[in-house]
């Protein structure tokens, strides 16, 4: 039942804010789309608020429905099989297994964060594509032009700084907090460091389906994921793109150059 709200909440806030957004034209796409991310978490969490004052938290809802999953699965042999502890105990088997979950369970708040961001950004789009039929609305940039606002930096060490001062107040279960930050920022870096793809193979005048296939080559590995991560950081803080753009530009004009000093020899 819990999932079902938030699925609504992450589906609904946005067509509740963006319309607004995208009509006054005021914010740029990216900060549009930012806003409606900030409203969906917002309502999220007043929901996670009055789930815990009716008794137990989401967490915990969440962790006792996995628990019995778990047992479950620590009963039966095959099952077991699938996370190497057919030879461990019952006990033994439903306690490692269970460590596997619980680092799932820490990332629910990442996966909100990335759904709303997904959601929004498509809602975005579809939206203003819509209204650019009746009226001159902010379209959502190409892909490959992406950026995040250099204040993200700024706002990652802010955050933390929150991290650290909510783990000493010991407002989450253990490393919860730590583990969705880094979740969130390894998600920014990738994103960026994805669009840097885009744009390379763009200047290369390939097909935009290469660009997919090598960005999801990238993201499927986990050694592979962290050159995304640090594409995106290098980009974030040197603008990676722009030199890309400003070395094609330099590359066609040399070109040009060129045809014309052969031209004149003719």
């Amino acid at each position: 039942m819990q999932t079902i709200i938030i699925a609504i909440l992450i589906l609904i806030v946005p067509y509740l804010v963006l319309p607004r957004e995208i009509d006054k034209g005021d914010n740029s796409p990216y900060f549009s789309v930012l806003k409606s991310v900030i409203a969906t978490l917002a309502a999220v969490l007043v929901f996670f608020a009055m789930v815990r004052m009716t008794g137990q938290g989401v967490y915990e809802i969440y962790r006792e429905s996995v628990e019995q999953v778990v047992k479950v699965i620590a009963e039966n042999g095959n099952l077991r099989g699938l996370f190497g502890v057919q030879d461990a105990s019952q006990a033994v088997a439903e306690k490692q297994i269970m460590i596997y979950y619980d680092h799932i369970l820490k990332q629910v708040p990442g996966y909100i964060v990335l759904m709303s961001t997904l959601v929004s950004y498509v809602d975005y789009i579809i939206l203003s594509k819509s209204q650019s039929k009746r009226k001159s609305v902010q379209l959502m940039p190409k892909f490959k032009e992406f950026s995040f606002p250099p204040q993200t930096v700024t706002a990652m060490v802010l955050m933390y700084l929150i991290a650290f001062i909510t783990n000493k107040m010991e407002m989450f279960p253990n490393d919860m907090i730590y583990v969705n930050i880094n979740y969130v920022f390894d998600l920014v870096f990738v994103i960026q460091g994805v669009s840097v793809i885009f744009m390379w193979c763009s200047l290369r005048r390939w097909p935009r389906f290469v660009a997919v296939i090598i960005a999801l080559l990238l993201w499927n590995f986990f050694m592979l994921r962290q050159i995304l991560v640090l594409l995106g950081m290098i980009d974030m803080i040197f603008g990676v793109k722009g030199f890309l753009v400003f070395k094609d530009q330099m590359k066609s004009q040399s070109g040009g150059n060129r045809r014309n000093r052969r031209n004149r020899r003719k």
